[in-house]
């Protein structure tokens, strides 16, 4: 027979420990753990939640990493697949994406209405990892969130919705092909298949692919004929304009 367990005096300081760290078990056994500074109940977790953070009422909650003689990070990492048998990432995947949540009238939003989400690029190997950043905000009187900007290593997009880009590298843009002479080609386009302004060295004729009706400055144009071409089959063929001396 088991011995009695020994009959031990307990503080109500002790008490409330004690129920503080049974409550912590039990968090812990239904997969989140919660620290509540807040003399309420929290608030449902939203789904996927490992770890909530509650913050007592009118004080602003952080979280603080001190170090030294080094910087601190926040690190993040994904593999598709499963833990036992991962596989790479595919394009516009999500790597890291960092939710903005309000409460509306009766409720917390059911999704996010802010974000910043960092991207796979392209199908990832060990030698091709390229990514992007999006940020999405959503406008007022609705609860859609939109693209505002989008990142990618050669353009910055600015609202995929209504479709503004500046782009600094025609080859990084997905063109098939820069003109021969070029080594730096920029262009300005007003959406993803809007007609693009774009300027650069040498001709773009057979070398450029760009919407019909782009036009391309060449800006080491010495002639009356060979300053300014636009393209006249939304591929690579240019036609250039008679400009003034």
């Amino acid at each position: 027979m088991a011995a009695d367990l020994p009959t031990v005096a307990a503080t109500e300081t002790d008490t409330f420990k004690i129920v503080a760290v049974l409550r912590q078990i039990r968090d812990l056994v239904s997969g989140v753990f919660v620290k509540n500074f807040n003399t309420s109940t929290p608030p449902a977790p939203i789904t996927g939640t490992m770890l909530q953070l509650v913050q007592a009422d009118s004080v602003a909650g952080a979280i603080l990493i001190d170090t030294f003689a080094a910087g601190p990070a926040l690190a993040m990492r994904r593999a598709n697949g499963t833990n036992a048998a991962k596989s790479a990432l595919a394009a516009n995947d999500a790597i890291l994406t960092i939710d903005g949540y309000g409460y509306g009238s009766t409720g917390y939003s059911s999704t996010s209405r802010a974000r910043v989400q960092f991207q796979a690029s392209q199908t990832w190997t060990d030698a091709n990892q390229g990514t992007q950043c999006l940020i999405q905000v959503t406008p007022n009187s609705t609860t859609t969130p939109v693209t505002a900007m989008r990142i990618t290593q050669s353009a910055t997009w600015v609202n995929d919705t209504a479709g503004l880009s500046v782009t600094t590298s025609v080859a990084a843009r997905n063109a098939t092909a820069t003109p021969a002479a070029a080594s730096a080609v920029s262009a300005f386009q007003m959406g993803s298949a809007a007609i693009i302004l774009t300027w650069g060295t040498g001709s773009p004729n057979t070398a450029l692919t760009a919407p019909k009706g782009s036009l391309f400055i060449r800006t080491d144009g010495s002639t009356t004929n060979d300053r300014m071409y636009i393209n006249t089959d939304g591929s690579t063929a240019w036609t250039n304009f008679t400009t003034a001396a």
